[in-house]
C-alpha cells in the first residue's frame, strides 16, 4: 500500500498487490469502508495481477466471497488486460460486473490494450509507453522472451 499523498482534490491510496486485500476478510471489510470514504477526497486504486489473486474469494459461499463481491459492487472502474475466455468467466464468478461486450472483447485484446469499464459502459483503450517506460515495466522474462536486447 502506497499513500501517494495529497492531490488537488484529496488523497490517493494505491494497493499494488491487491491479493493481500482480497484474500483476507478484515482487509476486504476495511477497503469497503475506505471506498465509502472516497466521496470525502480519498481515491482508491487496487491492482490484481492475476485472476488467481482473488484466491478464496472465488468460492461464492464464503463470507470472504460475499465481502469481495460487495467491494466490487462499490468499485466504479475496472481495467482488465487480455485474458483467456475462461479467466474472464472466473472474474465474473468472483463478482466483477463485466458487460457481455467485455466478455467477448477481453480475450481478443492485444499487448498494451485494456478493457476500461466504468459502471456498465466500457471499451478497449490503448496504453502508450515510451521506450524508457517499457524498459522499466517489462521486467518479467515471459514478457521479454524473444525480444532483441
Amino acid at each position: 500500500m502506497v499513500p501517494a499523498g495529497p492531490l488537488p482534490g484529496g488523497y490517493l491510496l494505491i494497493s499494488e498487490e491487491g491479493y493481500h486485500v482480497t484474500s483476507d476478510l478484515p482487509s476486504v471489510l476495511l477497503y469497503r469502508r475506505l471506498f465509502k470514504t472516497s466521496r470525502n477526497g480519498l481515491a482508491n486504486v487496487m491492482m490484481l495481477h492475476e485472476v488467481d489473486d482473488l484466491g478464496g474469494s472465488a468460492d461464492a459461499h464464503t463470507a470472504l466471497s460475499k465481502a469481495v463481491r460487495a467491494l466490487f459492487a462499490a468499485t466504479s472502474t475496472f481495467v482488465v488486460h487480455a485474458l483467456p475466455e475462461a479467466k474472464v468467466h472466473d472474474l465474473i464468478a468472483a463478482g466483477v460486473p463485466l458487460s457481455r461486450t467485455a466478455v467477448q472483447t477481453i480475450p481478443t485484446l492485444g499487448r498494451g490494450i485494456a478493457w476500461w469499464q466504468r459502471a456498465r459502459r466500457g471499451g478497449p483503450r490503448q496504453t502508450l509507453l515510451s521506450d524508457l517506460e517499457t524498459r522499466l515495466t517489462d521486467t518479467d522474462s515471459a514478457m521479454t522472451a524473444g525480444r532483441a536486447a
